[in-house]
Order: structure tokens, then sequence, then C-alpha cells
């Protein structure tokens, strides 16, 4: 009879464990099939997915449907296309309603030049980190430079400030997506301090981030090469998408 009781027990548990793992399972699959709103989360120039990580984590905590995947950052147009186009291509594939999108630095050039490529679609909003929007002085002033071909290709020619520049050609974002623009006024890069006049995050002038008809602009005292860790940065994205403006 103990024998019996035994293995009674072990088959009510295991059976129970099964239950609820196959409960769990299910809620899983739910969850995914109704998600409703998809972010897509990009890394800038010279970066890879694994930069963006953090930042990842905290949208899926909150339910939504994340893409983050590296992209070559350094082949200028073609690269960026490809970049915003796969993450589109999975949101509409999870039959996503409403695409959003968290960019770092390039990233949200990327954003930028896919659509002047193509129809607004299901994009709702952008929260954009640390964006050359308007070009680098970096870029101004060591284009030319060996290094800095070798490092950053085709990408980094596309960075310069002046009128006419590849960033400047752009325009404004199309009427109908939400943009949020976070700026950081923390040198990340001390020695390319004497090239800027005026506040930066180490490669991108503050009033550079800036980008007509954006909804909400924050300064946060955070570097460029690590503006999408910072903790308050990623509250504030989190609740721009939500809500369509920073905390303050």
């Amino acid at each position: 009879m103990k024998n019996l009781s035994t293995v009674l027990i072990v088959i009510f548990l295991v059976s129970t464990y099964f239950v609820s793992s196959c409960a769990t399972d299910n809620l899983k699959a739910d969850r995914v099939a109704d998600m409703s709103e998809c972010v897509v989360v990009l890394h800038g120039m010279g970066r890879s997915a694994s930069a963006m990580k953090k930042i990842e984590k905290a949208f899926k905590k909150e339910g939504y449907a994340t893409h983050n995947k590296s992209y070559n950052s350094t082949i200028g147009e073609k690269g960026m296309l490809e970049a915003v186009t796969s993450g589109v291509d999975y949101c509409k594939a999870i039959n996503a309603e409403k695409i959003h999108f968290i960019t770092h630095s390039l990233g949200g050039i990327a954003v930028r030049y896919y659509l002047t490529q193509h129809e607004l679609g299901l994009i709702d909003s952008i929260v954009m980190l640390g964006p050359p929007n308007h070009g680098s002085e970096v870029a101004d002033r060591f284009k030319d430079k060996g290094w800095y071909k070798s490092l950053n290709k085709r990408s980094g020619q596309l960075l310069t400030t002046n009128e006419d520049s590849f960033v400047n050609q752009l325009g404004p974002l199309p009427k109908g997506v939400r943009l949020g623009v976070i700026a950081g006024t923390k040198s990340s890069d001390p020695w390319f301090n004497y090239i800027f006049d005026r506040p930066h995050d180490g490669k991108v002038a503050v009033e550079s981030t800036k980008l007509e008809g954006m909804l909400d602009h924050l300064e946060v005292k955070v570097g460029h090469t690590s503006i999408m860790k910072n903790k308050l940065v990623i509250k504030n994205a989190l609740y721009f998408v939500e809500q369509g403006q920073f905390l303050k």
C-alpha cells in the first residue's frame, strides 16, 4: 500500500506539472498572438544589437513584441533601408497593429531615410536617442581622415552638418508619426570636446538632435555611447510610446 501511495503521488505531481506547463505555454502563445504593438530597436553606427539589449528587455517586459537585430551600419543607405525594412516586415508578420521605433544615433537617420522611400503605414511613434539629425561636427572634422573612413565607411560621410548633406536633405518626418528625441549633455568622448562650441554628448550637439515636428525633446546628463542603457532614458522612452510625451 505504501508503494502504491508513492506511485499515485508521483503520477499526480507529474500530471500537475504537465497541465501547468501546457497552460503556461498556451498563455505565452496567446500573448504573442495578441501583441498588437511592436517595437523595432535600431542600434547606431558601428554598434550591434547587443548594445540595445537593455532597452529591448524593458519593452519586452511591458508586453511589447520586439525586433532587435544587428545590421550593416557602415555601408550607408542600403544598410539603413534593409534594417528598417527587416523590422517593419517582422511586425507585419506577427500582425501588429502599431509599430514603434526606438533608435540610437544613426538608427534614427535610418528611419528618416526609410520614410522618404515608403509610406508611413503602421508606424506610430519614434523615440530617437542622440540622433545626428543635422549632422555631427565629428564628421565635419574627420570625414577625410583615413582612420575615420576605415571605421565608418559610407555612413560616416553622410553625417556632416553642411546644408546639402545627406541628413539635412531628408527633411521632416511625415505627418501622423509621433516623434520624441532624447539628447545627451555629458561627453562620452572627451577627446572630441575641443571640436564643439555648444552643448553635446561627445558625438552629437544637443541642437543637432532636434527635428521639425517632434512632439517632445528631453536632455539627460549622459554620453552618446551609453545613452541607450540609461535607466531614466529607458523609462522616458517607454512613457513616450505610451503617452506621446516625456516625463517631466
